[in-house]
């Protein structure tokens, strides 16, 4: 988010100073006017572009290691060669590692729910960077952040292995390891667990700053927020996420937010007051 803010400044300073032709008193102000307007546009659409190109590099070798990767917006369901059987959420990639005595997969980016086939001779494990699940037989979630990961547990058990701690989860419980603040415990209603799947965000008194971290998957573009105020702001309800501009609206007009759409891939959230 800050990489393109810093983007549309760059390029919109730039647009301010191109030289404008030798005219006198209207006829430069009017000039002047298509000037900034037209190269206004043309800064924020070129800025997102740009941001798409410096993105994408990441997004590509992670891509390259998958052997199952979606886009945004898309929901795919993965059967695994054992009946085991993957839901890979909006923006996400997995690899699978099946050899002798182990069942591995690991998460590469974004989410997924597991509904996993017991075998007692290979256990199976999911892998979110140092963060490691140990399936007792079970359907959870398991989504990767920044410095770590979190899990979720919908039925049955797991076990989460990580630098920081471990722990026992069962249904409804869940846990975020990071990797600098440790893990944090919690539990909620087990159905809540992988409510993406059903294309719904669902939000308890989380901040606005959070929603649009969940609503970013679904949007095929930059989403930014402009109004500082505005990101801690806390929201609840349940969210269409096959409708992203029309959910972050329905979030931030409470607080006098609006949604502006500039381009098909960029919208930037501000206030009216």
């Amino acid at each position: 988010m800050g990489e393109t803010a810093r983007l549309l400044g760059a390029v919109s300073q730039h647009a301010a100073t191109l030289p404008l032709p030798t005219l006198k008193g209207g006829r430069r102000r009017a000039a002047a006017h298509f000037v900034g307007r037209h190269y206004g546009k043309a800064a924020m659409a070129m800025a997102a572009s740009v941001a798409g190109l410096i993105l994408a590099g990441p997004a590509m070798v992670t891509r390259m290691e998958a052997d199952h990767v979606t886009g945004s917006g898309e929901v795919k369901s993965v059967q695994l060669s054992d009946g085991s059987n993957i839901e890979l959420g909006p923006d996400s990639a997995v690899a699978i590692d099946y050899r002798a005595g182990q069942r591995t997969v690991r998460l590469l980016a974004g989410r997924a729910m597991f509904e996993v086939r017991h075998d007692p001779h290979r256990v199976f494990r999911v892998a979110a960077g140092d963060v490691s699940t140990r399936v007792l037989g079970t359907g959870f979630e398991v989504r990767k952040i920044k410095r770590g990961a979190t899990v979720a547990v919908l039925h049955g058990r797991v076990a989460v292995d990580s630098q920081t701690g471990n722990a026992l989860l069962q249904a409804g419980d869940w846990v975020s390891v990071d990797g600098t603040e440790g893990i944090t415990h919690g539990h909620q209603i087990s159905q809540l667990t992988g409510s993406w799947s059903r294309r719904s965000i669902i939000l308890q008194n989380r901040t606005i700053e959070d929603a649009i971290d969940e609503l970013r998957p679904w949007f095929n573009g930059r989403i930014i927020l402009a109004d500082r105020d505005l990101r801690q702001r806390t929201v609840t309800g349940v969210y269409d996420a096959r409708r992203p501009a029309h959910s972050l609206s329905l979030m931030v007009s409470p607080y006098g937010g609006t949604v502006q759409q500039i381009t098909p891939w960029l919208l930037i959230v501000t206030r009216q007051w």
